[in-house]
């Protein structure tokens, strides 16, 4: 067999198995292991759970350096040390004041409760039967691989659901970080790699 016919065999081979060869970037060390998808879907687990649970510190530690900002700025962090304000006191409306300056309060208003603005959620889980598969960059987004999770949502009166979404992990430093999240469609789910449509037309 001559050079190039062998070359093109080996080059059939790595496409068939989904090998890659080892990249030369220091950046991309996260890619360079034969099977990236464990850590990756790892990452992608750890980024939703914390996003559905409202923990944004932990969800933007683990996104993208060029999305970084502006998931602090959608998603304003708590500070390290919380203030020491004081408690707030009832608030009270003055009813009558005589003249000689007593005045009759009324019975402090009861403070109002805010209602939970989440739903109750299940884990966070890669989705069985969809794997986990590489993305082409695009003109917002580095390469990457589609990470597809699955969880259940239920708000308070109403039936229980599977919700279905996509992350593009990029490797960063050896690290993967969350570049892209977009939810998955109905329609997304009749092609062979739901992930990857659902980011090819991710808003995010």
């Amino acid at each position: 067999m001559t050079r190039p016919r062998r070359l093109a065999a080996v080059v059939l081979v790595l496409a068939l198995t989904g090998c890659t060869p080892a990249l030369t970037s220091t950046d991309d060390a996260a890619t360079r292991h034969e099977n990236p998808t464990a850590a990756a879907e790892n990452t992608a687990a750890r980024y939703l759970a914390a996003a559905l649970a409202g923990d944004w510190t932990t969800a933007c530690a683990l996104t993208s350096a060029p999305r970084l900002a502006d998931c602090h700025t959608r998603h304003l962090t708590p500070t390290a040390t919380p203030r020491a304000d004081p408690e707030p006191t009832p608030s009270r409306v003055p009813l009558l004041i005589y003249a000689d300056g007593r005045t009759v309060y009324s019975s402090p208003r009861p403070t109002p409760t805010r209602p939970d603005t989440r739903p109750r959620t299940g884990p966070v889980r890669p989705d069985p039967g969809r794997p986990t598969v590489p993305v082409p960059g695009t003109s917002r987004h580095a390469s990457g691989w589609a990470v597809l999770l699955t969880h259940t949502s239920q708000w308070p009166g109403r039936p229980q659901r599977t919700v279905r979404t996509a992350l593009r992990l990029v490797p960063e430093v050896g690290q993967w970080r969350v570049d892209q999240r977009a939810d998955v469609s109905d329609t997304d789910l009749t092609v062979p790699f739901p992930a990857a449509a659902a980011l090819a037309g991710g808003p995010r």
